[in-house]
């Protein structure tokens, strides 16, 4: 078995406790009594590496406890690299994500000792992708391990590292996950979507749907309604930021949509 592993999770996980930490340094102030929250000083660049070596070991353990829940006798690693295509795209991708500058040291470790690879332009669930489908041609036993719900649009077997639980996702879920992302968007990374259409509705448009070709025609039918002419301009800037690749030149298009053939 194949363990295909989003690297930036292993890295956050040997970290997520430092906030925790700080926050009983005696230097922690007070922000406006209104908002209530308190701020952390962030460490300079010798605390982050210090920081980073104590808490290795811990990644190291992750590690090891995905290879032994997932019984994997072989593994993959990829990390996200400073450049990524879709930030040429659209300026408000990712705009609120906060980086740690622990995780630059962890990734770092991850390459030079597990021999990760940094997923250049691109983000690593586009390498995970690249992988798993490279592993699905040639027969090879996979499973694809992380948090990001994103991921559940890729087919498959999958093993989620924080609740430690194997499921697998068909190809009709993959698929609907993907188009009811392209409908919803995602706040948190700044991608808009179709203003209005959340959960509840992409499930009520495609939650009964099997065939890729509906679901293309229920997301172009929202599109339309919401941008009028300039629905295809929307959707496909939208598509080119969630869209994860299958291959390293592999870019998200609409063209051959039958129903964007049919309205072109």
């Amino acid at each position: 078995m194949l363990a295909i592993i989003d690297g930036d999770v292993l890295a956050y996980s040997c970290i997520k406790d430092r906030w925790k930490e700080k926050v009983k340094d005696p230097n922690v102030v007070e922000l406006d009594p209104i908002i209530g929250k308190k701020i952390v000083p962030e460490m300079d660049d010798a605390e982050n590496l210090a920081y980073s070596k104590k808490v290795w070991p811990k990644c190291i353990e992750n590690l090891n406890t995905i290879l032994a829940d997932t019984f994997a006798d072989e593994y993959l690693i990829a990390v996200k690299s400073s450049s990524n295509f879709r930030d040429d795209i659209w300026g408000d991708y990712k705009k609120h994500r906060t980086p740690s500058n622990s995780v630059k040291y962890i990734r770092q470790f991850l390459i030079e000792q597990k021999d990760a690879v940094e997923a250049y332009y691109r983000e690593a669930d586009d390498l995970l992708r690249i992988w798993a489908e490279e592993a699905r041609s040639i027969g090879k036993d996979f499973i694809i391990c992380g948090i990001d719900k994103d991921l559940k649009c890729v087919p498959g077997m999958h093993y989620h590292t924080r609740d430690r639980i194997v499921f697998e996702v068909s190809e009709v879920e993959a698929n609907i996950l993907f188009y009811s992302q392209l409908l919803q968007g995602d706040s948190v990374d700044g991608i808009p979507g179709v203003p209005k259409v959340g959960p509840k509705k992409a499930e009520k448009l495609l939650g009964h749907l099997t065939s890729e070709e509906d679901m293309q025609e229920a997301v172009v039918g929202e599109y339309v309604a919401y941008y009028g002419s300039k629905w295809y301009e929307y959707l496909l800037a939208n598509g080119k930021m969630l869209y994860i690749q299958k291959h390293l030149d592999d870019w998200f298009s609409i063209k051959d949509w039958p129903i964007v053939k049919e309205l072109t």
